[in-house]
C-alpha cells in the first residue's frame, strides 16, 4: 500500500518502515524497541535470560540435589574426631582433694580418647608436671558431648617453696596440655596434643598441698 515518504509506520498493517524484524516473532518492530509489541519477546541482553518458569524450575531442582548432596557430603567431610580443650576452674572434692577441671569437647563424628595430660608454668617456675585423671570413665569424648576432666597430681615439679611459688601465681599462667588420641577420616588412629592456657591463680589449691613448705 503507497504511504508517505517519511512514514515511520505503515497506517494499514502497522508495520515499522525503519526497524527491525523481533529476535522471537519475527514482526517488524522499531528499530529502539526493548521488547516486541505482539510475543513481548525483549530483544536487548534480557533475551539471552531464560523464562520465569524455567529459572524457577531450575532453582527448585538445585535446591533438591543439594538437600541430598549436602549432608552426605558434610558426613563423609566429618568423619573424624576433633577435640579441644579448656580449662573450667578449679575444685576440691569431699576429702579435700585439689583438682583443675579442663573441659574436653569434640567437634567431630567419631570418639577421642584422651591418654595422658601435663601442665607447665609460663612466668612461672613450674617444670613440665604429669596430671593424672580422677576419673578414667572421663577419657571418653564422644561427638557433641563435651566431658569434664578432674586432673590433678601428687607432686608439682617446682624448685621454689609454696610460699614464694604461691605469690608469684598471680603473675603467671599455666599452659595445660592434654593427649588425645584422635581418628582420622580414613579411620587411622593419632595422638594429636592440645592445649590451653590459664591463671596461675586455678593451680593455687594443688600448690597448697602439692609444694612443700
Amino acid at each position: 500500500m503507497p504511504i508517505p515518504d517519511s512514514a515511520l509506520r505503515c497506517p494499514q498493517c502497522k508495520a515499522f518502515q525503519n526497524g527491525q524484524p523481533c529476535r522471537s516473532c519475527g514482526l517488524p518492530i522499531a528499530a529502539s524497541a526493548k521488547r516486541c509489541p505482539e510475543c513481548r519477546a525483549f530483544q536487548n541482553w534480557r533475551a539471552n535470560i531464560p523464562g520465569g518458569e524455567v529459572v524457577l524450575a531450575m532453582i527448585v531442582s538445585l535446591i533438591s540435589v543439594l538437600s541430598a548432596v549436602l549432608p552426605a557430603a558434610y558426613k563423609a567431610w566429618n568423619n573424624r574426631s576433633d577435640a579441644y580443650v579448656r580449662v573450667i576452674g578449679h575444685a576440691l572434692d569431699g576429702d579435700g582433694n585439689a583438682a583443675l577441671l579442663v573441659l574436653v569437647g569434640n567437634n567431630g563424628g567419631r570418639p577421642a580418647l584422651v591418654r595422658g595430660a601435663h601442665l607447665v608454668g609460663k612466668g612461672l617456675p613450674i617444670g613440665k608436671t604429669p596430671l593424672t585423671i580422677l576419673d578414667p570413665t572421663q577419657e571418653l569424648v564422644l561427638p557433641t558431648k563435651p566431658t569434664m576432666l578432674r586432673l590433678t597430681t601428687l607432686d608439682i615439679n617446682t624448685p621454689a617453696k609454696r610460699d614464694a611459688l604461691l605469690a608469684l601465681l598471680p603473675q603467671g599462667t599455666i599452659t595445660v596440655s592434654l593427649d588425645v588420641e584422635e581418628t582420622g577420616r580414613l579411620g587411622g588412629r593419632f595422638v594429636r596434643q592440645q592445649s590451653d592456657e590459664a591463671k596461675g591463680a586455678e593451680i593455687e589449691e594443688l600448690v597448697r598441698k602439692r609444694v612443700t613448705p
